[in-house]
């Protein structure tokens, strides 16, 4: 006997969270019927085990842990179909200053020597998220 779709959602959320989109999409591709899926997420989201808001702010945190700029962190909440959780990425962020760490950690201390090695930096910290005024004035220093 299937597993209900309940039970499959809730052990995903065990490992992580997810946005109600993911767990949709994910319990669609297991081949659970929509009216199931419905159920089950109403219910996970009533009893609590399911928030969109801890969803968005675990997508925040993992984007920071990880060195991603403010483009890469929204445009994971929009993949999850979390962008109006925009609002949980910190104001307080000082991007500039954790972009020189970045650089730091990946480059060392010494500054770009040539104009190819000042464009391989920069697309390093654009892969990553970073705006382009942040990345000149890391680049700068």
């Amino acid at each position: 006997m299937p597993r209900p779709a309940k039970d499959v959602a809730l052990g995903l959320l065990a490992r992580r969270e997810h946005s109600l989109a993911e767990l949709r999409q994910k319990l669609r591709q297991r081949g659970y019927a929509s009216e199931e899926i419905d159920q089950a997420l109403a219910e996970l989201s009533s009893d609590g085990y399911q928030s969109e808001t801890r969803a968005a702010q675990a997508r925040v945190d993992a984007g920071l842990r990880r060195g991603h700029g403010p483009q890469r962190i929204r445009a994971a909440l929009g993949a999850a179909n979390l962008s109006k959780a925009e609002v949980m990425i910190d104001p307080d962020v000082n991007w500039l200053q954790r972009a020189r760490e970045l650089l730091h950690r990946k480059f060392g201390n010494e500054p770009p020597a040539e104009a190819k090695e000042y464009a391989r930096r920069a697309r390093f910290l654009q892969a990553r998220g970073y705006e382009s005024d942040v990345i000149r004035k890391a680049l700068r220093e």
